[in-house]
């Protein structure tokens, strides 16, 4: 069996396959050793790139692990757009990117998604007095 080092990139990647499943295949590179790449199609700098033409992607791998997840998923966007036949829209590639990641984390903690990580219990701690300050009065 071939597997990722990072268990929580390999976690995410099945994420991601089981919500927005495609026929296509998504080849990804995890560049370690990069903090950024070279984006041929903007030639600006970015922290991944989706190939239009290959369907791969390239992410850089030195960004720690938060910004890695939600670069693989706001390319997966432009994947998915190119699938759908939608424009490359990267204002809802980053969308895509911010609620796939947080419902990513919420899942394999377990916890609800409106918890905001108050830092005051253990995260999802169903007794969390701001949780239940928040639903008394909102």
């Amino acid at each position: 069996m071939i597997k990722i080092i990072s268990d929580e990139i390999n976690d995410f990647l099945e994420f991601l396959n089981a919500e927005y499943p495609k026929d296509e295949s998504f080849y990804l590179h995890i560049r370690e050793g990069h903090d950024s790449i070279q984006d041929p199609y903007t030639e600006g700098i970015a922290f991944g790139m989706f190939g239009r033409e290959n369907d791969e992607c390239y992410v850089a791998g030195d960004l720690g692990i938060e910004q890695v997840l939600k670069t693989i998923a706001h390319e997966y966007k432009h994947f998915l757009q190119k699938y759908d036949d939608m424009e490359f829209n990267e204002k809802y590639a980053e969308d895509f990117a911010e609620d796939v990641y947080k419902r990513f984390t919420c899942e394999i903690r377990n916890i609800s998604e409106d918890c905001i990580d108050c830092g005051f219990c253990k995260k999802g701690d169903t007794e969390c007095w701001l949780m239940i300050f928040y639903y008394i009065f909102y």
